[in-house]
C-alpha cells in the first residue's frame, strides 16, 4: 500500500521546496483532491484484502486439519449467525433428511456460513474506512480492540468523511474553496504510519490462522 500511496503523491502532488509558499490554483486544487480520494481507495483495499486473506487462511486450515485459530473463533463469535441447538439423537427422524440432520451435529456448515457470511461483506458490503468499517473488518478475524489505537481510529474517520464530502460534492465547490495538498499528504502519511503497527498485528494473525 505505501508504495502505491508514494506513486499517487508523486503523480499528483507538486513537489514542495523548504520555504515555498504554495499558492492554490484550481490545477493543484484538483490534483490534491483526486490524491485524497485515490489514497482512500487504496487504504480501503489494502485492509479488504489483509482481512481477507486472514479470514480463507482460517477456512483452509480447518478444511485441512480441523485446526482452530483466534480468527476462527471470532469469525464465529462476530458472525451474528444464530447457534445451532444440539439434537437429541444421532440419527435423524423420519420426518428429517440426513443432510440437514448432519449439520445440527457437525460444526461445518455453521463455520462455513460464518466464512461466507464475512467475505460477503468484506467484497461487497464494505464502502469506506471509518470506525464502523474498521471495526467490522479487525475484529472478526481476531484483531483485539486493545490493540486498536483510538487515535489512528480518528484520522480514519476524519479521512473517510472527508473522502465522502469529495464525492458527493460538485468538484467546482472544492476547487473554488481550495484542497490543499500539504494537508492532504500530511494526513496520509500519518495513517500509513498508524496502519504499520496494524499490518504487523495482521501478520501476527495470519501466520496463527494457518
Amino acid at each position: 500500500m505505501s508504495c502505491e500511496i508514494t506513486r499517487l503523491r508523486r503523480a499528483l502532488l507538486p513537489r514542495m521546496v523548504k520555504g515555498h509558499i504554495l499558492q492554490l490554483s484550481p490545477r493543484i486544487s484538483l490534483r490534491a483532491l483526486s490524491f485524497r480520494i485515490l489514497s482512500h481507495a487504496e487504504i480501503e483495499h489494502y485492509l479488504e484484502d489483509r482481512v481477507a486473506e486472514i479470514a480463507l487462511a482460517a477456512d483452509a486450515a480447518w478444511k485441512a486439519r480441523q485446526h482452530v485459530s483466534r480468527a476462527m473463533l471470532c469469525l464465529l463469535s462476530f458472525s451474528g449467525l444464530p447457534f445451532v441447538r444440539l439434537p437429541s439423537t444421532l440419527r435423524p427422524p423420519a420426518n428429517k433428511k440426513q443432510a440437514d440432520w448432519a449439520a445440527l451435529v457437525k460444526p461445518d456448515q455453521q463455520i462455513s456460513k460464518a466464512i461466507g457470511s464475512y467475505m460477503r461483506r468484506v467484497r461487497q458490503e464494505n464502502h469506506g474506512i471509518k470506525e464502523e468499517n474498521i471495526l467490522s473488518l479487525l475484529l472478526p478475524i481476531g484483531f483485539s480492540a486493545d490493540d486498536l489505537d483510538e487515535l489512528l481510529l480518528a484520522e480514519l474517520n476524519d479521512f473517510g468523511i472527508k473522502r465522502g464530502t469529495a464525492a458527493h460534492v460538485s468538484v467546482a465547490r472544492h476547487v473554488t474553496a481550495g484542497v490543499n495538498p500539504i494537508d492532504e499528504s500530511s494526513q496520509v502519511a500519518r495513517i500509513t504510519k498508524g496502519l504499520k503497527d496494524v499490518d504487523a498485528r495482521l501478520d501476527s494473525l495470519l501466520a496463527g490462522a494457518r
